[in-house]
């Protein structure tokens, strides 16, 4: 696998890299197909959000018609980053979150309204509003120890009450959640993790060669 470099900063956009920067970036999607399963789960312990296999066949779909592998800064640490970032958002609607997360705190403080979920440790929204969640940005810093200390930046979106004739969307809520791109890593190379096989199924059937 490619040796990434990392500058000491950066907060990136959705922009693409030349084309003399794509070649390599097909052992990127290669590496998303193969291990697509272990991304869903990392991406649901970091951020609490539980991937349904619907929401995981939307991620999957979205990674390749975005070509989201081909973004500036996109590696194959942050894999499970760029699967939500490349995505414009969830309906809140009956989305499940696990406990006690960054996100639950600020579904919260919105004054949604929160049930138990029958998946242990989690809740889901019933009120949702018509809002979205979104990732909007996926940022790093290296501080002077030379960690990696990454961030996935969200938003909860509403309607816009004021425009009738179109539907867009004003944020109402904006905070950000630290990841370790640095475990995916790992996993990547775990000898014992068990296979998802239904997941990885649904990165078979979208992520075609």
């Amino acid at each position: 696998m490619k040796e990434i470099k990392y500058s000491k900063r950066e907060n990136y956009t959705e922009e693409y890299v030349d084309e003399t920067g794509e070649p390599w970036r097909r052992e990127l999607y290669k590496i998303a197909k193969e291990h697509f399963d272990k991304a869903i789960y990392l991406l649901q312990e970091e951020t609490g959000i539980y991937i349904t296999p619907a929401m995981a066949e939307t991620l999957a779909e979205n990674y390749v018609v975005m070509r989201a592998y081909n973004y500036v800064g996109a590696t194959p640490y942050n894999i499970p980053w760029y699967l939500i970032y490349s995505f414009n958002g969830f309906p809140l609607d009956h989305m499940i979150i696990r406990k006690n997360t960054t996100i639950y705190k600020h579904l919260l403080q919105q004054g949604f309204v929160l049930k138990n979920s029958k998946i242990k440790k989690h809740i889901y929204v019933a009120d949702n509003k018509g809002c979205l969640l979104t990732a909007t940005n996926y940022r790093y810093v290296v501080d002077k120890n030379d960690n990696l200390n990454e961030w996935l930046d969200f938003s909860i979106l509403r309607p816009d009450d004021k425009v009738t004739d179109t539907l867009l969307y004003v944020a109402m809520d904006r905070f950000s959640i630290k990841v370790d791109s640095y475990y995916f890593g790992n996993l990547i190379n775990y000898s014992d993790w068990n296979p998802r096989q239904k997941v990885l199924h649904i990165a078979e059937r979208y992520m075609n060669p």
